[in-house]
């Protein structure tokens, strides 16, 4: 009687694989929000390339060391897995941080977050063309709410003021590729999950990116040699973006997106936003305002909505998917 009453107790006090994978995914966010404070940082420091350089082979690095540590064995990937993981590495690893490099240095870290995390339209769009999830009504409405939520933060949720001219509408153009890819790098991703460990996804793809990113270090001479002479403080802000940001917050996104559809994944990226500003104000002297409260409350209304709701799920592996 007491062993049958002590198995219900630890029963009730688990968490089901979709609140673990929600949790998983805060704690990612928080990394992310923090780490649009850190990159302007850096940029003060290096050029933007070197930024992108310097993170991804660093991150690269960890998962090398990670794998050894860990004694995983040869990959086991088919010809058609390589061309997904290939892929997921150009556009969630290689466009990604050499784009969201340069067009945060010529914006502020609130603008930034904002235009780089609202990869949950285009997730969902591309989950339900592919067959990989059907959306309901509750997740139309919470990614609605969500949308307008980021809209009021990206009209009122800051105190940073932007210059319109050439350069700046460049930057907002190349961060606009960010959530694009990422998207398709979560529709890439999630089919593989079903078939090979959160940390050989992340690490794989991460890997990839890196040697697709390599040729960067031969473009400009004097590349290395600013990366080889930075100062202490920037080696732990990178340090910090490499291994927080790109080694835990990917890993951590891929082993959420095991127990969530990708619209549920994507979705709670809309928290990053959220950390982003509070953390720029702390740090950076980015004032909030009242759009703050009203928009970051609207997204975390979207949040329970969607984590309350019984998801529309079909078969993880859409038809025809190269993967299998």
């Amino acid at each position: 009687m007491i062993a049958a009453g002590s198995r219900a107790r630890s029963s009730a006090g688990s968490l089901s694989p979709r609140a673990s994978g929600q949790l998983t995914l805060l704690g990612a966010c928080l990394i992310w929000g923090i780490n649009f404070s850190v990159i302007p940082l850096l940029l003060h420091r290096l050029h933007p390339l070197d930024v992108s350089l310097l993170r991804t082979m660093t991150a690269a690095a960890s998962f090398v060391t990670l794998l050894l540590l860990l004694r995983r064995g040869r990959p086991r990937f088919t010809r058609a897995e390589w061309t997904r993981l290939i892929t997921m590495g150009l556009l969630g690893v290689a466009i990604v941080n050499t784009v969201s490099s340069i067009g945060q240095s010529h914006l502020p870290a609130t603008i930034s977050s904002l235009l780089m995390t609202s990869s949950p339209i285009f997730t969902a769009i591309f989950a339900a063309l592919l067959g990989m999830e059907v959306l309901d009504r509750r997740m139309g409405i919470a990614l609605a709410m969500a949308t307008i939520g980021l809209f009021i933060l990206v009209s009122w949720g800051r105190g940073a003021t932007v210059e319109l001219n050439a350069t700046t509408l460049i930057s907002v153009a190349l961060l606009v590729l960010v959530p694009i890819c990422w998207a398709s790098y979560t529709v890439l991703n999630k089919p593989m999950l079903s078939r090979h460990p959160p940390l050989e996804m992340a690490a794989y793809g991460m890997i990839i990116g890196a040697i697709l990113l390599l040729p960067l270090a031969f473009t400009d001479p004097t590349r290395v040699g600013r990366i080889v002479h930075l100062d202490a403080a920037g080696w732990g802000l990178a340090l910090f973006s490499s291994i927080g940001s790109q080694v835990i917050g990917f890993v951590a996104f891929s082993r959420a997106l095991q127990s969530l559809t990708p619209s549920e994944a994507a979705m709670s990226t809309y928290l990053t936003p959220v950390f982003g500003i509070l953390v720029a104000w702390l740090v950076l002297g980015e004032q909030p305002t009242l759009g703050l409260v009203i928009g970051g409350g609207m997204i975390l209304a979207a949040m329970i909505l969607v984590s309350t709701r019984k998801p529309v799920r079909v078969d993880a592996t859409p038809a025809g998917d190269p993967g299998t």
